[in-house]
């Protein structure tokens, strides 16, 4: 598959709309959308806890939501996908491999350096598994892929591209990587920022893959297949 790189510089959405999306994403959905429901929920109710039903629509919405402003890059990547499906979904199952490979070895180096078998964003996952596994699955097998790749690929990779290749590589997957330990600078548990570094490098495998076959749909089955993948072995614990 010829790669287009002059094409992959001229983004279908705009920086503003782009800013929106993340915005959207990652104040809203992380922290203003489940305050204000909480408090809602607390007003009307005087129930400490709120339901994992309205969890599941707010993600489903903010799911749709996102699909919608970033629109353009999704059905430009579908149409992209559709020359030459069956070469993009051997990609997939390549990468697939390699994911876990990159994973695996990039997750023993943080081991051998910090001591910690897990990071604190994959234990908070396993944890609230058994508690709601339909949630955590939709999140990770459905919102995940869709979303991230979205915005992380779609939305950042293309357009930091547009300056310099590698630039997109390393600020896209390391925007990826902080968003999965974030929390960890808040809490002052910084050996789990470590993880960065495995993060990052999932993220510079869904790049690269975008970069190889020019749109963003293959990264969405790459991304759910991973998830699901790990989302089994859960279920086999």
């Amino acid at each position: 598959m010829v790669n287009r790189d002059i094409e992959l510089f001229e983004s279908p959405i705009s920086k503003k709309r782009l800013l929106i999306a993340c915005l959207h994403y990652f104040v809203g959905y992380a922290y203003v959308y489940p305050m204000l429901l909480m408090g809602l929920w607390q007003l009307f109710t005087k129930e400490e806890s709120m339901p994992v039903a309205m969890a599941i629509a707010l993600t489903a919405i903010v799911l749709v939501t996102t699909v919608i402003l970033l629109w353009p890059v999704y059905k430009e990547s579908w149409l992209e996908f559709k020359k030459d499906p069956i070469t993009n979904v051997g990609y997939v199952l390549i990468y697939v491999v390699v994911l876990i490979v990159i994973n695996i070895v990039l997750s023993l180096i943080i081991m051998l350096i910090t001591g910690l078998d897990n990071s604190a964003n994959q234990l908070a996952i396993e944890e609230m598994f058994f508690k709601y596994p339909f949630y955590v699955s939709f999140s990770a097998v459905v919102f995940a892929p869709i979303v991230e790749e979205g915005i992380f690929r779609g939305g950042f990779f293309r357009w930091f591209s547009s300056k310099n290749m590698i630039q997109a590589y390393v600020i896209s997957s390391f925007l990826f990587g902080f968003l999965h330990v974030y929390e960890s600078v808040f809490t002052g548990n910084f050996l789990d920022i470590a993880f960065v570094i495995v993060y990052g490098g999932m993220g510079v495998v869904f790049a690269n893959l975008y970069h190889r076959t020019d749109q963003m749909i293959s990264g969405i089955l790459l991304h759910a297949l991973y998830n699901g993948i790990s989302i089994m072995l859960l279920m086999m614990l």
